[in-house]
């Protein structure tokens, strides 16, 4: 736990107000029952699933996120069980925010309860957003698509960063909740001390939970939190609603290529969304790389 608290704690360099992760946990779970799990649940019932996914993905989506699936849908049921287990906690997280947050958090004042807090709220809207690019990468036509190279690398390398948070939060998060409520309201302070000191001060005056390995897969740890709040944002809730519509074409046009037969109409289509989502990855990219 203390190797993922200190790395959060290191990328904080903005004030975060506990109204706005209470904001986020809303939209995070609202776009959980909106766009992720209906997603899942099209994939799920596209009959030929397991006919459009390379096996080689299977695998390393499974070894990700450490269970067993003999075909691509396992894989996507065995996902979106994970996540129905997170979403059924709604009101559990809710609560734990409103109860043990600190209302103004900054480096310098965040307690260990905080920093999982904030660990986790990120980790979800990270889990949100990922789930889509990757039930998009998986049967897209990667020969010509036009989603940017560095979109699509990044979703590759972000894999194993996804399978860490899924391992963590994709069951028994309803305790993990609970256990976050006992975790130590010390000051996590990465200026003072050796780490195995905070580390028995920690373990001395509160619970240790299991949190994500300390590489996550999103470079800025506050950036959820606080990206979600600004205007610009806007933009990226809507991608999430376009993801969707995307999956939804693209799972349209394999049922037609399985008969041999193809929509020009259809393809342009998958490419105006393919572009739009494009324009605003690009956008994202920067705020991100230059917060």
């Amino acid at each position: 736990m203390l190797n993922s608290l200190l790395e959060y704690v290191r990328g904080m360099h903005h004030t975060t107000k506990k109204e706005d992760v209470q904001k986020t946990a809303s939209f995070i779970f609202n776009n959980l029952n909106d766009e992720v799990l209906p997603t899942l649940d099209n994939l799920i019932e596209s009959k030929n699933l397991a006919s459009y996914v390379d096996a080689n993905m299977v695998t390393m989506i499974s070894r990700s996120c450490d269970f067993k699936a003999k075909d691509a849908k396992d894989a996507v049921k065995k996902i979106k069980s994970g996540f129905v287990n997170i979403n059924k906690a709604y009101k559990k997280v809710t609560s734990l925010i409103e109860k043990e947050l600190s209302d103004v958090i900054t480096d310098k004042t965040v307690t260990a309860k905080d920093a999982a807090i904030l660990r986790m709220v990120n980790d979800l809207g990270a889990m949100n957003t990922y789930v889509l690019d990757l039930a998009y990468y998986i049967i897209m036509d990667k020969k010509i698509t036009d989603l940017p190279k560095f979109k699509l690398n990044m979703i590759k390398n972000n894999l194993n960063g996804f399978g860490n948070s899924f391992q963590a939060y994709g069951s028994n998060f309803g305790r993990l909740i609970e256990d976050m409520h006992k975790i130590s309201s010390n000051v996590v302070s990465i200026n003072e001390g050796k780490e195995s000191f905070l580390s028995l001060n920690l373990s001395k005056t509160g619970k240790t939970v299991n949190l994500p390995m300390a590489n996550g897969f999103i470079n800025n740890p506050i950036y959820h939190i606080r990206m979600w709040m600004v205007d610009k944002e806007v933009e990226k809730y809507e991608s999430l609603k376009d993801k969707k519509r995307l999956i939804e074409l693209r799972l349209m046009e394999l049922k037609l290529e399985d008969n041999n037969e193809g929509d020009p109409k259809l393809r342009k289509q998958i490419e105006y969304y393919e572009d739009k989502l494009s324009k605003i990855e690009y956008k994202i990219e920067k705020i991100e790389t230059e917060d």
